[in-house]
């Protein structure tokens, strides 16, 4: 029987560790030109984080980033530094946008969790009339319900931990029920 308990705990912890990784995709938008924020949602990173954002299907590494130290950036075609990491929050900036520069991101940052950030960049067809002057735009991807990932992570962890450990209480009692009852069943056939 003891075995089974173990089997049971395991389950809930797998279910707990599964659910709580799953990642959604985020859609956006944007402009040619803008220049744009992947936000990871987390607030403030470790000193000993390390993050990885990749770029479409063969997961090209845009950036490296280990123990406070930028490891590895992706420089644009014209040698620009189209890439920028806060490094704060982990967040991705791309500089002046071009239709390269759409598809799918992924954002992987260790910071005492796993946390992980799925986008995926279109394009709108820019306004026919050229703007003359003014700054350039910026547009901000935020993670879900601008709270971040990691603490939605957590939230779904907790919440199948606490189920399991109701799960667990429940187990132990009825088998405690049913050791009392097959005891007093014992006892009624002692003369």
């Amino acid at each position: 029987m003891n075995c089974r308990v173990a089997l049971f705990v395991l389950a809930v912890m797998y279910g707990a560790v599964g659910a709580s990784g799953s990642t959604e995709t985020i859609s956006l938008t944007a402009k040619i030109g803008e220049d744009i924020i992947l936000k990871t949602g987390i607030p403030e990173l470790h000193g000993d984080s390390e993050i990885l954002w990749t770029h479409g299907p063969n997961k090209d590494v845009i950036i490296h980033y280990e123990n406070g130290k930028l490891l590895w950036i992706r420089k644009g075609s014209d040698r620009s530094e189209k890439f920028e990491l806060d490094a704060k929050t982990g967040s991705l900036i791309i500089r002046s946008l071009n239709v390269s520069d759409g598809g799918f991101y992924h954002g992987h940052i260790i910071n005492g969790n796993d946390s992980n950030c799925n986008f995926n960049l279109t394009f709108v067809k820019s306004d026919p009339i050229p703007t003359i002057a003014g700054p350039t735009q910026t547009t901000t991807a935020h993670g879900p319900a601008d709270g971040g990932t990691q603490w939605n992570h957590i939230a779904v962890g907790a919440s199948f931990g606490i189920l399991g450990l109701i799960c667990f209480v429940l187990l132990i009692w009825a088998l405690s029920q049913k050791k009392i009852k097959g005891n007093r069943q014992g006892d009624n056939g002692v003369v």
